[in-house]
């Protein structure tokens, strides 16, 4: 991982590039935002920014980084989860359970403890019922990275709080001598 003085030397080769000038504050707090990544790998990153003609300005921190972390949505993991559970029921079921659990990783383990454990899932598993299972637990892996994202994984969902409703006659309209509400 890049120290800060690397840091620094790194977002000065890049701004000679761009022409451009860091105050001091912006120096430190760009050199920060990358201190957790490899300099070869940030390097490479700035190389593959720099090649792509849509990018003619100085990238900011985040744009490095998202070359190095690939955005891969909620519902690509959710549906590798579920394909990932299918086939460690296939390839592994009851007989070796750590490796099967290792297999489907923390989300798959998380939606099968959701379905009542690995033994209930191979069990009630059901070839002609594939389909389903696998919607239920792509819907489940959705939920559990949707909630996780804001800390609510472990924490039972709560109804709404009812919106206060104001009636007016902006809400209703004339309908042949009646009034009807839109």
């Amino acid at each position: 991982m890049i120290n800060l003085h690397d840091a620094h030397k790194f977002w000065l080769w890049v701004s000679e590039y761009y022409q451009y000038k860091f105050t001091e504050q912006q120096l430190t707090m760009y050199s920060e935002d990358i201190e957790s990544f490899n300099p070869i790998d940030l390097k490479r990153a700035f190389i593959t920014y720099r090649r792509d003609p849509c990018n003619r300005f100085m990238p900011t921190p985040s744009q490095i980084i998202g070359q190095l972390t690939p955005n891969i949505s909620h519902r690509s993991l959710a549906v590798e989860c579920a394909e990932r559970i299918h086939q460690a029921i296939i390839d592994y079921g009851t007989g070796d359970i750590a490796k099967a659990l290792e297999f489907i990783g923390e989300l798959g383990r998380a939606v099968v403890e959701r379905e009542g454990g690995w033994i209930y899932v191979c069990r009630n598993s059901k070839v002609d019922d594939r389909a389903n299972e696998h919607a239920r637990w792509r819907d489940a892996a959705l939920s559990i990275l949707e909630r996780s994202q804001y800390g609510l994984h472990d924490i039972p969902p709560a109804l709404p709080a009812p919106k206060e409703e104001k009636r007016s006659l902006d809400n209703f309209v004339l309908v042949s001598g009646e009034k009807k509400e839109c």
